[in-house]
């Protein structure tokens, strides 16, 4: 009688899909069957996966209610999107728009201390473009000797600058100067004009509007000035459907009970290090 219940079991299970609820399939001993309303079950007594044999009348049935599932949940999301009216668009201004909306404070003073970047020429310009399309490698060092900048005329620039009153530095095979001091020394090396200006808001920053005029001795070697300017725009951006709001966020991670006694970071000051405009 046993032997004839496992060849029945095993008929039904052979007439039957398999529909996987954890993804995976394992098989017990123990497992029996079960038929209600047109739908052959297996239930396992022990184990960690389930699986539920489906017949094939009521596979197109599962379907739809998995589908009916997905658009549930869909619509409930959709429920909890941030409303069109509270995001944010993306509109930073740029350098010359916030000029023309600032106000003009006057030159910068010798307290703006003014950091730059002056890019550097590499030399065999027309070799390095076919290097490039090559795709063959060199080392740095070969890099360095054939293509990098002229040391000797990068010393003399450094040289320029320094006279001037400029703190300047370079690294062997870098293709940047670093370089800083107080506005007026900078306005005064590059023919230029810094000027201070405040925005309706009440932030203040500092730029030039001028081009660059460079010495010879600087022409020679340098390719670019950047640095100019200290105007940093907020860049704002749109809120993605059912994306969290500040509040959202701090319920999510319980930082609610912390900011009602008091413990929002007043007080607490935080470093971050950061690497920039190294030459």
């Amino acid at each position: 009688m046993a032997r004839g219940r496992s060849a029945t079991s095993l008929a039904v299970r052979r007439s039957c899909f398999s529909l996987s609820i954890c993804r995976r399939l394992e098989p017990h001993p123990r497992v029996r069957c079960l038929q209600q309303a047109r739908i052959r079950v297996v239930i396992r007594v022990r184990g960690l996966g389930s699986c539920v044999p489906v017949s094939a009348r009521v596979w197109a049935a599962l379907a739809v209610v998995a589908v009916l599932g997905v658009a549930g949940c869909s619509s409930t999301q959709t429920a909890k999107r941030v409303p069109p009216g509270s995001r944010l668009t993306a509109t930073p201004a740029p350098l010359a728009t916030a000029i023309k909306q600032a106000a003009k404070v006057g030159p910068s003073g010798i307290s703006t201390h003014v950091d730059l970047s002056l890019g550097l020429k590499v030399r065999n310009g027309d070799e390095l473009a076919r290097l490039m399309a090559s795709g063959r490698t060199v080392t740095p060092a070969e890099y360095s000797s054939r293509f990098g900048p002229d040391p000797i005329k990068v010393q003399a620039a450094l040289e320029i600058l320094t006279a001037a009153g400029l703190e300047a530095t370079w690294r062997p095979g870098s293709e940047l100067i670093g370089a800083g001091g107080p506005a007026p020394v900078v306005a005064a090396v590059f023919a230029i004009d810094i000027e201070d200006y405040r925005l309706p808001g009440g932030a203040t920053f500092y730029a030039s509007v001028d081009t660059p005029k460079l010495a010879p001795v600087l022409a020679a070697v340098i390719s670019s000035v950047n640095g100019l300017d200290s105007y940093r725009h907020e860049r704002t951006y749109a809120v993605r459907p059912g994306g969290l709001t500040p509040t959202d966020v701090l319920a999510f991670y319980n930082l609610k009970p912390l900011r009602e006694a008091g413990l929002d970071g007043t007080g607490i000051t935080v470093v971050l290090p950061e690497i920039d405009d190294l030459p």
